[in-house]
Protein backbone atom coordinates (compact mmCIF):
# COMPACT_ATOMS: atom_id res chain seq x y z
CA UNK A 1 0.00 0.00 0.00
CA UNK A 2 1.30 3.47 -0.95
CA UNK A 3 2.55 5.41 2.06
CA UNK A 4 2.43 2.41 4.40
CA UNK A 5 5.47 1.30 6.37
CA UNK A 6 6.98 -2.11 5.41
CA UNK A 7 5.20 -3.96 8.23
CA UNK A 8 1.79 -2.54 7.30
CA UNK A 9 2.41 -3.21 3.60
CA UNK A 10 3.33 -6.84 4.36
CA UNK A 11 0.14 -7.22 6.40
CA UNK A 12 -1.99 -5.84 3.55
CA UNK A 13 -0.35 -8.18 1.03
CA UNK A 14 -0.84 -11.17 3.36
CA UNK A 15 -4.56 -10.38 3.60
CA UNK A 16 -4.82 -10.58 -0.18
CA UNK A 17 -3.23 -14.02 -0.46
CA UNK A 18 -5.60 -17.00 -0.73
CA UNK A 19 -6.03 -18.96 2.49
CA UNK A 20 -8.13 -21.93 3.49
CA UNK A 21 -10.97 -20.72 5.70
CA UNK A 22 -13.12 -23.25 7.55
CA UNK A 23 -16.64 -21.94 8.10
CA UNK A 24 -18.28 -23.97 10.85
CA UNK A 25 -22.04 -24.32 11.09
CA UNK A 26 -24.57 -26.81 12.43
CA UNK A 27 -24.52 -30.22 10.68
CA UNK A 28 -27.15 -30.24 7.94
CA UNK A 29 -26.74 -26.55 7.07
CA UNK A 30 -23.72 -26.98 4.78
CA UNK A 31 -25.74 -26.50 1.57
CA UNK A 32 -27.50 -23.45 3.03
CA UNK A 33 -24.11 -21.96 3.89
CA UNK A 34 -22.85 -22.50 0.33
CA UNK A 35 -25.92 -20.76 -1.09
CA UNK A 36 -25.52 -17.90 1.36
CA UNK A 37 -21.91 -17.37 0.28
CA UNK A 38 -23.05 -17.13 -3.35
CA UNK A 39 -25.78 -14.65 -2.38
CA UNK A 40 -23.21 -12.53 -0.56
CA UNK A 41 -20.98 -12.56 -3.64
CA UNK A 42 -18.22 -14.48 -1.86
CA UNK A 43 -16.60 -16.91 -4.27
CA UNK A 44 -13.67 -19.30 -4.10
CA UNK A 45 -12.88 -22.99 -4.30
CA UNK A 46 -15.21 -24.63 -1.78
CA UNK A 47 -15.42 -28.06 -0.17
CA UNK A 48 -18.05 -29.33 2.22
CA UNK A 49 -17.24 -31.17 5.42
CA UNK A 50 -19.52 -32.37 8.19
CA UNK A 51 -20.59 -29.23 10.00
CA UNK A 52 -19.19 -26.65 7.64
CA UNK A 53 -17.76 -25.44 4.34
CA UNK A 54 -14.10 -24.82 3.55
CA UNK A 55 -13.35 -22.02 1.09
CA UNK A 56 -10.02 -21.00 -0.41
CA UNK A 57 -10.15 -17.23 -0.66
CA UNK A 58 -8.27 -14.11 0.48
CA UNK A 59 -8.15 -13.67 4.23
CA UNK A 60 -9.56 -10.18 3.74
CA UNK A 61 -13.05 -11.61 3.10
CA UNK A 62 -13.10 -13.25 6.53
CA UNK A 63 -14.58 -10.14 8.14
CA UNK A 64 -17.35 -9.89 5.52
CA UNK A 65 -18.29 -13.48 6.19
CA UNK A 66 -18.32 -12.98 9.96
CA UNK A 67 -20.39 -9.80 9.84
CA UNK A 68 -22.86 -10.74 7.11
CA UNK A 69 -23.44 -14.49 7.42
CA UNK A 70 -26.52 -15.66 9.31
CA UNK A 71 -25.52 -19.33 9.17
CA UNK A 72 -21.92 -19.68 10.34
CA UNK A 73 -21.13 -20.28 14.00
CA UNK A 74 -17.38 -19.68 13.90
CA UNK A 75 -14.48 -19.44 11.45
CA UNK A 76 -11.08 -21.13 11.51
CA UNK A 77 -7.93 -20.29 9.55
CA UNK A 78 -6.08 -23.21 7.98
CA UNK A 79 -2.46 -23.60 9.10
CA UNK A 80 -0.57 -25.11 6.18
CA UNK A 81 -1.82 -27.82 3.87
CA UNK A 82 -3.23 -31.23 4.87
CA UNK A 83 -0.57 -33.90 5.47
CA UNK A 84 -0.33 -37.63 6.19
CA UNK A 85 -0.08 -38.17 9.94
CA UNK A 86 -0.12 -41.85 10.80
CA UNK A 87 2.68 -41.43 13.36
CA UNK A 88 3.30 -39.14 16.33
CA UNK A 89 6.71 -38.07 15.01
CA UNK A 90 5.19 -37.00 11.68
CA UNK A 91 2.54 -34.93 13.43
CA UNK A 92 5.11 -33.28 15.72
CA UNK A 93 7.49 -32.49 12.83
CA UNK A 94 4.72 -30.90 10.76
CA UNK A 95 3.54 -28.89 13.76
CA UNK A 96 7.10 -27.68 14.33
CA UNK A 97 7.35 -26.63 10.67
CA UNK A 98 4.10 -24.65 10.54
CA UNK A 99 4.05 -20.83 10.62
CA UNK A 100 2.47 -20.47 14.07
CA UNK A 101 4.01 -17.03 14.54
CA UNK A 102 1.48 -15.79 11.95
CA UNK A 103 -1.34 -16.73 14.32
CA UNK A 104 -0.09 -16.41 17.90
CA UNK A 105 2.26 -14.24 19.93
CA UNK A 106 5.62 -15.73 20.89
CA UNK A 107 7.57 -14.42 23.87
CA UNK A 108 10.27 -15.66 26.25
CA UNK A 109 7.85 -17.91 28.14
CA UNK A 110 6.63 -21.29 26.90
CA UNK A 111 3.21 -21.25 25.24
CA UNK A 112 0.41 -23.74 25.74
CA UNK A 113 -2.55 -22.91 23.49
CA UNK A 114 -5.83 -24.77 23.99
CA UNK A 115 -6.08 -27.67 21.53
CA UNK A 116 -9.25 -29.29 20.21
CA UNK A 117 -9.02 -32.64 18.44
CA UNK A 118 -11.36 -34.32 15.96
CA UNK A 119 -10.68 -37.88 14.80
CA UNK A 120 -12.23 -40.14 12.17
CA UNK A 121 -10.65 -43.42 11.07
CA UNK A 122 -7.27 -42.34 12.38
CA UNK A 123 -4.32 -44.55 13.27
CA UNK A 124 -3.54 -41.98 15.95
CA UNK A 125 -6.44 -42.19 18.36
CA UNK A 126 -4.99 -41.22 21.76
CA UNK A 127 -5.96 -37.58 22.19
CA UNK A 128 -3.29 -36.84 24.83
CA UNK A 129 -0.59 -38.20 22.52
CA UNK A 130 -1.86 -35.96 19.70
CA UNK A 131 -2.09 -32.95 22.01
CA UNK A 132 1.47 -33.55 23.22
CA UNK A 133 2.82 -33.89 19.68
CA UNK A 134 1.26 -30.62 18.52
CA UNK A 135 2.16 -28.73 21.71
CA UNK A 136 5.76 -29.94 21.47
CA UNK A 137 5.95 -28.89 17.82
CA UNK A 138 4.65 -25.40 18.59
CA UNK A 139 7.06 -25.01 21.50
CA UNK A 140 10.02 -26.13 19.33
CA UNK A 141 9.09 -23.45 16.82
CA UNK A 142 8.76 -20.80 19.55
CA UNK A 143 12.25 -21.63 20.82
CA UNK A 144 13.66 -21.37 17.29
CA UNK A 145 11.78 -18.08 16.77
CA UNK A 146 13.21 -16.61 19.96
CA UNK A 147 16.76 -17.71 19.16
CA UNK A 148 16.54 -15.96 15.79
CA UNK A 149 15.05 -12.87 17.44
CA UNK A 150 17.96 -12.75 19.91
CA UNK A 151 20.27 -12.17 16.95
CA UNK A 152 18.66 -8.76 16.40
CA UNK A 153 17.40 -7.68 19.85
CA UNK A 154 19.27 -7.13 23.12
CA UNK A 155 18.60 -9.70 25.86
CA UNK A 156 17.53 -6.98 28.28
CA UNK A 157 14.95 -5.71 25.79
CA UNK A 158 13.63 -9.17 24.90
CA UNK A 159 13.21 -10.33 28.49
CA UNK A 160 12.10 -7.01 29.96
CA UNK A 161 8.80 -7.14 31.81
CA UNK A 162 5.92 -5.33 30.16
CA UNK A 163 2.79 -3.83 31.68
CA UNK A 164 0.83 -4.79 28.57
CA UNK A 165 -1.31 -7.93 28.90
CA UNK A 166 -0.07 -11.00 27.03
CA UNK A 167 -2.22 -11.56 23.91
CA UNK A 168 -4.72 -14.38 24.21
CA UNK A 169 -3.66 -17.57 22.42
CA UNK A 170 -6.09 -18.88 19.79
CA UNK A 171 -7.52 -22.38 20.04
CA UNK A 172 -5.64 -24.83 17.82
CA UNK A 173 -7.78 -27.40 16.00
CA UNK A 174 -6.37 -30.77 14.94
CA UNK A 175 -8.64 -32.62 12.52
CA UNK A 176 -7.49 -36.09 11.42
CA UNK A 177 -9.55 -38.11 8.95
CA UNK A 178 -8.22 -41.34 7.46
CA UNK A 179 -4.70 -40.38 8.63
CA UNK A 180 -4.81 -36.99 6.84
CA UNK A 181 -4.38 -34.09 9.23
CA UNK A 182 -5.48 -30.48 8.86
CA UNK A 183 -4.31 -27.93 11.42
CA UNK A 184 -6.25 -24.71 11.95
CA UNK A 185 -6.71 -21.93 14.50
CA UNK A 186 -9.84 -20.20 15.71
CA UNK A 187 -10.25 -16.85 13.93
CA UNK A 188 -13.58 -15.88 15.51
CA UNK A 189 -15.32 -16.71 18.72
CA UNK A 190 -18.72 -18.42 18.64
CA UNK A 191 -21.54 -16.06 17.61
CA UNK A 192 -23.48 -16.47 20.86
CA UNK A 193 -20.32 -15.85 22.91
CA UNK A 194 -19.52 -12.69 20.93
CA UNK A 195 -23.03 -11.41 21.64
CA UNK A 196 -22.52 -12.19 25.31
CA UNK A 197 -19.18 -10.34 25.33
CA UNK A 198 -20.79 -7.22 23.89
CA UNK A 199 -23.48 -7.23 26.58
CA UNK A 200 -21.21 -7.74 29.60
CA UNK A 201 -20.32 -4.63 31.59
CA UNK A 202 -16.55 -4.84 32.27
CA UNK A 203 -17.09 -2.85 35.48
CA UNK A 204 -19.59 -5.35 36.79
CA UNK A 205 -17.24 -7.83 38.47
CA UNK A 206 -18.12 -11.51 38.49
CA UNK A 207 -21.07 -11.89 40.81
CA UNK A 208 -22.22 -14.92 38.83
CA UNK A 209 -19.02 -16.80 39.63
CA UNK A 210 -17.63 -16.46 36.09
CA UNK A 211 -14.52 -14.43 35.39
CA UNK A 212 -15.45 -11.42 33.29
CA UNK A 213 -14.68 -12.29 29.64
CA UNK A 214 -15.20 -8.70 28.53
CA UNK A 215 -12.01 -7.70 30.34
CA UNK A 216 -9.92 -10.07 28.19
CA UNK A 217 -8.93 -9.82 24.56
CA UNK A 218 -10.89 -12.34 22.52
CA UNK A 219 -11.19 -13.25 18.84
CA UNK A 220 -13.83 -11.28 16.99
Amino acid sequence: ARGANPREAASVEAAKRPRMLFLDTSPGLEASLERELETLGIFGRTMRYKGGVAIEAPEAILWRIVLESRVIESVRLGVGKPFHSAFESTLRNHAAGSHWADFMWFGPEAVSPPIRIGLEKSRLFHTELIRRAVSTGIEELREKFMKEKLQHVEDSQLYAKSDDPTPQLPTVHVQIKEDECQLSVTATDAQHRRAYLSMVDPEAGDDAGVDSPASRAAPL
